[in-house]
């Protein structure tokens, strides 16, 4: 069986119980979290494919974060699918947007798309790092104590270019912000977003090893894996630390 095949399988395996609400959407975000801890396409895609065409707002919401992910594994090997899923993502949460415009989760991962394409357009990097600043701004008004706004914050921060704002230190502030709000996050809901968590402690490596913290970056690389086992980009970092300081950051 093709992987293509076996993708349409899983997504009608993934489709059919979605209707039945809550339950089966977290079942769902499960298997996505799972993915893009592996860094599996072949089951993003899958999930995409169970995703794309529901209605209901949080799941249009997953779906964008599914087209992100998707962007991020493609950014190295094909910019031009990176683009169009980051595009597919600014689509997606500017119509959720236009129905919800103070979400702060929709702002969030706006802006964190929109700051990802910024480095993939030549001519219109600078429009799009604008776009990602106001949104997440914006964000930032409406839940300053949302980990995933922080978190969002902190990666902005981290690559942005120093020009326009961009600080290591300042990064590390704001994940490890995002980070204490995460041990303390209390969702307005049960359908709200729950990622992030192990992710802020991956960012808070980098931003440590770019200080040339790494013993700093070690033990934050070890809290990422000990929440998410398996976490390949975690592991890889893990493994590039032994290179020492000349080692290539990400």
């Amino acid at each position: 069986m093709t992987v293509r095949r076996s993708c349409r399988w899983l997504a009608v395996a993934l489709l059919l119980p979605l209707s039945a609400g809550g339950a089966a959407l977290d079942g769902l975000r499960e298997r996505l979290q799972a993915a893009v801890y592996a860094g599996d396409s072949a089951e993003l895609l899958a999930i995409e494919e169970a995703l794309a065409g529901q209605e209901e707002d949080w799941a249009r919401y997953e779906l964008a974060y599914t087209r992100f992910r998707l962007a991020e594994l493609a950014i190295d090997s094909d910019r031009r699918a990176a683009k169009r899923r980051l595009n597919q993502c600014i689509d997606e949460l500017k119509t959720l947007l236009r129905e919800r415009p103070a979400e702060p989760e929709f702002l969030a991962l706006l802006a964190t798309c929109y700051g990802t394409s910024s480095a993939l357009y030549m001519l219109r990097a600078a429009t799009r790092g604008m776009a990602a600043d106001r949104a997440l701004r914006r964000a930032l008004q409406l839940a300053p104590d949302n980990p995933r706004v922080r978190l969002q914050e902190g990666i902005s921060l981290l690559y942005r270019p120093a020009a326009f704002g961009g600080d290591p230190a300042k990064a590390a502030a704001a994940l490890r912000a995002a980070i204490d709000a995460f041990e303390t996050w209390d969702a307005p809901t049960p359908q709200h977003p729950r990622w992030g968590q192990a992710e802020a402690w991956l960012y808070l490596a980098r931003a440590w090893r770019r200080l040339d913290r790494l013993e700093d970056a070690r033990s934050a690389l070890q809290r990422a894996l000990a929440i998410a086992p398996g976490y390949r980009a975690a592991e890889r970092e893990l493994a590039a630390l032994a290179g020492g300081p000349d080692a290539v950051a990400p």
